[in-house]
């Protein structure tokens, strides 16, 4: 009988363990199967979010190539940044780009490599990082250049507008002049109206017409086509990065800090500003508002007055190498709309123009891809 019982127990103990052992074989599947499957969401939300982070460093170059200092991001040819999360996680990523004229390859995927419509092509590659997680994304932009067709050393915008030239120190030269200011040998006109030259040319006595040549012989007062002055205004504000004060009588602290011409600046004023001597600078000056310059100053680009002009005083040569636009305000006051007094030479240059207008690029998205994270 007691060996009867004893069985039963022991049958009973085995069951109980058999159970167990079940229980925790099934315990330990689901928590391997349930660690697995956090596994794998993590490195999915990982590798989401490394791509995210590729993605946002692609357009935050696109808006930094859009900016006066894109073409020295260009040329240097990589750039990289962070971005933080909601949860003040700092992630990484590194951009390469370069120009596809020059990389060997057929980006336009006509069966040409290299060719001279690809010269508008740039080619990202973008890697972001997360947890430990890569993914890179590879775009194609086709950079669209701005041009500002100024075809005269200085553009009046209305056939209305009045002038005043004190003295016979000043030049207007419609001469073509390259980027060292040498003349090229092609015409411009030293004044560009697009309307009826009579009422700029009543204002021209013979001696003052002669200090302003170019196209047509002497007045070179030349019938031009009509500049969009309001997207010239609005998109240089947009873009700008310097900001003058309105009402103040400015200058650069440092050489430089207003543009060179192989760094050009934007700089805009929203209103009236004097600008004292000793400025010097490179890029497109925009003032939306009365210009005054008194003293020597130098500027190679392009320089768009929303209202008067008024180059006075000694302390030096006043020097343009580009091309002045004035856009008049005959409606708000009877103030002269381009007044020169003392020495001033304003020498057109289509090539200080076209330098500085690669600062108003645009670039359109061609293509977006993955691609294989870089070695």
């Amino acid at each position: 009988m007691k060996s009867t019982r004893t069985s039963e127990r022991g049958t009973a103990i085995l069951a109980v363990a058999m159970l167990s052992l079940v229980a925790l074989t099934y315990i330990s599947s689901t928590l391997i199967s349930s660690l697995a499957v956090q596994r794998q969401s993590r490195a999915y939300v990982a590798s989401q979010r490394a791509y995210e982070i590729a993605e946002s460093g692609v357009h935050q170059l696109i808006a930094s190539l859009a900016t006066p200092q894109g073409a020295d991001l260009l040329a240097a040819g990589s750039a990289d940044g962070t971005l933080e999360s909601s949860d003040g996680v700092v992630n990484t990523f590194e951009v390469a780009l370069w120009s596809a004229a020059k990389d060997g390859a057929d980006n336009d995927q006509d069966g040409e490599e290299d060719e001279a419509d690809e010269a508008n092509l740039i080619e990202v590659r973008s890697t972001g990082t997360f947890d430990g997680v890569q993914r890179t994304v590879r775009v194609t932009l086709l950079a669209r250049y701005r041009e500002a067709d100024v075809r005269s050393a200085t553009y009046l915008d209305d056939e209305n507008a009045s002038l005043n030239f004190s003295g016979n120190a000043f030049r207007i030269k419609g001469e073509d002049h390259d980027l060292d200011g040498n003349e090229t040998g092609t015409l411009a006109a030293g004044i560009g109206v697009p309307g009826s030259l009579v009422g700029i040319l009543s204002q021209i006595s013979a001696k003052e017409g002669a200090n302003i040549t170019g196209l047509g012989g002497t007045p070179s007062v030349q019938t031009v086509e009509e500049l969009d002055m309001q997207s010239l205004i609005e998109e240089g504000a947009r873009g700008a990065n310097v900001t003058l004060t309105p009402d103040s009588v400015t200058k650069p602290s440092e050489e430089g800090e207003w543009g060179t011409i192989n760094a050009p600046a934007i700089l805009y004023c929203p209103g009236n500003v004097k600008i004292s001597g000793g400025a010097a600078g490179a890029g497109i000056l925009i003032i939306d508002g009365d210009l005054d310059i008194s003293g020597g100053f130098e500027w190679k680009g392009l320089m768009i007055v929303r209202g008067g002009v008024r180059f006075t005083g000694g302390g030096g040569g006043k020097r343009l190498l580009g091309a002045l636009v004035v856009q008049s305000r005959l409606e708000e006051d009877a103030s002269v709309d381009l007044d020169v007094k003392g020495t001033i030479d304003i020498q057109f240059s289509s090539a200080a123009v076209s330098k500085v207008m690669a600062s108003f690029a645009t670039y359109t998205v061609l293509n977006w891809r993955e691609d294989a994270n870089p070695e």
